[in-house]
C-alpha cells in the first residue's frame, strides 16, 4: 500500500506519514478521479452508475454523529467506491496506478474508531454519484475537488492528534 520504503542501512521500514505526504497522496488520487470524470461523465451506462450508487450507500452506516463508527468497514467500503469510480474509465493501467497510491492503507494507518468524520464525506460520495447520474461534468469536478479537501482535512486532524507524524 505504499507504506514501506527501502533504507540502505535498515532494509524495509515504514515510511512516516506526515500531513504533507498524506496531502500528496490525496491530491494524486483527486487528479486521477478528475481525469476519469473528464472522460466518463455522460457516457457511463445506467447499470454501472447503479453499482456506484450501491457502493456509495455502503459507506454511509460507518459515519455517525461526526465520528467513524467502524473504521475497518468504512475504509474497505470507501476503497471499493473509489476503485469503482476509477474503473469507469475501463483502463487497467490507470486502475493499477490508482490502487498503488496506497490511499486505503494510508487511511487504515491514520484513522481510529471514533476519529472525527464529518457527514460531508458521505454527502460528497452521494453528490459524485448524483453528478454522474445527471451527466454533469461541472458538478462532478466541483464535488471531487471538495471531497479531496474534506478527505485531506480528516486525515490531517488524525495526524495532528497523533503528534504530527505517524
Amino acid at each position: 500500500d505504499g507504506l514501506l520504503e527501502r533504507d540502505p542501512q535498515r532494509g524495509h521500514v515504514v515510511k512516516p506519514v506526515t500531513p504533507e505526504s498524506s496531502e500528496q497522496a490525496f491530491d494524486a488520487r483527486c487528479a486521477m478521479e478528475l481525469g476519469v470524470a473528464a472522460t466518463t461523465v455522460g457516457q457511463v451506462p445506467p447499470d454501472r452508475i447503479a453499482v456506484l450508487r450501491e457502493l456509495m450507500e455502503e459507506t454511509a452506516p460507518f459515519v455517525a454523529g461526526g465520528r467513524f463508527v467502524d473504521i475497518d468497514a468504512y475504509t474497505r467500503h470507501n476503497e471499493a467506491f473509489h476503485n469503482a469510480l476509477v474503473d469507469l474509465a475501463n483502463n487497467p493501467t490507470l486502475a493499477d496506478a490508482y490502487r498503488r497510491l496506497g490511499v486505503a492503507g494510508l487511511m487504515v494507518s491514520l484513522l481510529r474508531e471514533g476519529s472525527e468524520a464529518g457527514q460531508e464525506i458521505i454527502d460528497d460520495h452521494r453528490a459524485i454519484v448524483d453528478a454522474y447520474e445527471r451527466g454533469s461534468l461541472l458538478d462532478a469536478v466541483e464535488v471531487i475537488k471538495r471531497h479531496n479537501g474534506n478527505a485531506k482535512e480528516t486525515t490531517k486532524r488524525a495526524i495532528v492528534a497523533a503528534g504530527g507524524e505517524l
